[in-house]
């Protein structure tokens, strides 16, 4: 894909705040998810046991590859035209914290960082509702320390927000109190915007929420009407590859061989992604969770095997191991039922789950080089000064994220390297430059400024060209390009 034209737009400074139609939606659930959170010493015991693992397993580490990252924090300040193939819900939540950061969207890490715990902590509170204060604390202990969960809560990615959704969603329908009803009417709404595929399971939660007043029921029902609306329209228009249906799933599901053995595509059963005692003790959990509380138990089954329909059911590949991010409080909930029910054996249980846990870590261990680039602008993006101009390889930055990541990071001009900057200027070099179509990096001309070499570990996901380390750095343009020519080997 050749990367679409840059204009000639330089520094912009800071992002200007864009209003989005679901940002009142998405102000109203913040507030209901602090007025409803659960009460509890076991669910803030939760959320903050939680919010420690996570600020000790270190970021901001993004998971996406190539441009991904760089989309989705683009797209977090609000700026970007929202696209209907995959609704607006994550635009409007990120972009309605955007003033209170001056970053070009990185704000998205540390906010997914909090939501990631609050789910811990709402976790706690539905085991609390149906098997009382022990489950709660073997559910949200579960739930705050699995790897996974662990790695991609301080990501940059959108199924951080709808694993909370849909679990304070069905804490708000099986819930009374005013602040649980709006925590239930905005999570299905908001949930129905966030990404295609939970437009079902947004339909799940309005079905479970029975017994509400009618005005509640009405306005998640308009919200969840208006996402199908535009999703309608974009599959009449003959978009069909949006993620937005699951039907080319349906031949996997009726092949055994896909269930089990090397070309296994069940995430949740893969002992290197989930740890290998979770789903034995969700499964026990489960046929035995129906005593106290019935509707919970059933939303939480409920949930569960849609999100095994939906998203846990296609090939391991490391890009879809983050579907399996919404599978995963459900599977903590339940296998901390199902910790209790081991009754004197519960001991043996909980050191499987670490064993395992242990075992499950990190799927994508050694770090992918993209993160090694990541971290790297962060620490070193200050040395550009503003007003300068630095030239950088396109390749990875096929629709133009990056460049306005750059810009709105240090206020300078960005532009398209070309081997032909003049003396004086900056040259960054990084994956772009490992990329198939990437102009070689003029070395003989450079200076550099700061650098570093990473290991080139793709996982699958970026394809390097060449063999050996990929070096990352800033650079100095020390010779004009007509100068080049009289250097040994120019």
């Amino acid at each position: 894909m050749e990367p679409a034209p840059y204009g000639t737009f330089g520094p912009v400074g800071a992002a200007v705040p864009a209003f989005h139609a679901l940002m009142p939606v998405a102000l109203l659930w913040l507030l209901a998810l602090l007025a409803a959170f659960p009460r509890s010493r076991t669910a803030i015991g939760a959320a903050a046991l939680a919010l420690g693992v996570r600020l000790a397993a270190g970021g901001p580490r993004p998971y996406m590859h190539a441009d991904k990252a760089w989309y989705y924090m683009s797209e977090a300040t609000g700026e970007l035209t929202p696209d209907v193939r995959y609704g607006d819900g994550y635009g409007s939540l990120m972009g309605l914290l955007q003033p209170l950061t001056e970053g070009a969207g990185d704000h998205a890490f540390g906010v997914n960082l909090l939501l990631s715990s609050l789910t811990a902590g709402f976790v706690a509170g539905l085991a609390e509702r149906v098997d009382g204060a022990k489950a709660g604390i073997a559910a949200g202990g579960i739930a705050a320390l699995v790897p996974l969960s662990v790695l991609l809560g301080g990501s940059e990615l959108p199924y951080v927000s709808v694993a909370l959704l849909q679990v304070a969603g069905l804490y708000g329908v099986t819930g009374t109190r005013p602040a649980e009803r709006l925590l239930a009417a905005t999570s299905i709404v908001m949930l129905a915007h966030m990404r295609p595929l939970q437009l079902v399971t947004s339909a799940f939660l309005l079905v479970l929420w029975r017994g509400a007043p009618r005005a509640w029921l009405a306005a998640a029902a308009a919200g969840w009407l208006w996402r199908a609306g535009q999703l309608g329209l974009v599959l009449a228009a003959g978009e069909t590859n949006t993620n937005g249906v699951a039907l080319w799933l349906l031949p996997h599901w009726l092949q055994v061989w896909t269930w089990a053995g090397a070309q296994g595509r069940i995430l949740l059963l893969d002992p290197w992604v989930s740890p290998a005692a979770l789903a034995p003790l969700a499964l026990w959990g489960a046929l035995g969770a129906h005593e106290r509380r019935p509707d919970v138990a059933r939303g939480a089954v409920g949930l569960m095997l849609l999100q095994l329909a939906l998203y846990g059911h296609q090939a391991l590949w490391p890009d879809r191991v983050r579907f399996l991010s919404p599978m995963l409080p459900w599977a903590a909930l339940l296998a901390g039922i199902g910790l209790l029910r081991m009754q004197r054996w519960w001991p043996a249980g909980a050191a499987a789950l670490l064993v395992t846990g242990w075992l499950a870590r990190d799927p994508l261990a050694p770090e992918g080089v993209w993160i090694a680039e990541n971290r790297f602008l962060r620490a070193h993006i200050g040395l550009v000064r503003r007003g300068e101009r630095v030239a950088f390889a396109r390749t990875q930055d096929t629709v133009g994220v990056l460049r306005k990541w750059l810009i709105r990071s240090t206020d300078a001009f960005w532009e398209a390297a070309t081997n032909e900057e003049p003396a004086g200027t900056l040259r960054f070099v990084g994956i772009g430059d490992r990329l198939p179509g990437a102009l070689p990096v003029p070395w003989e001309r450079l200076e550099p400024i700061a650098e570093i070499e990473a290991p080139p570990n793709e996982h699958g996901m970026v394809h390097l060209v060449g063999d050996g380390p990929v070096k990352i750095g800033l650079y100095r343009v020390v010779v004009g390009p007509e100068a080049a020519a009289t250097l040994p080997g120019g």
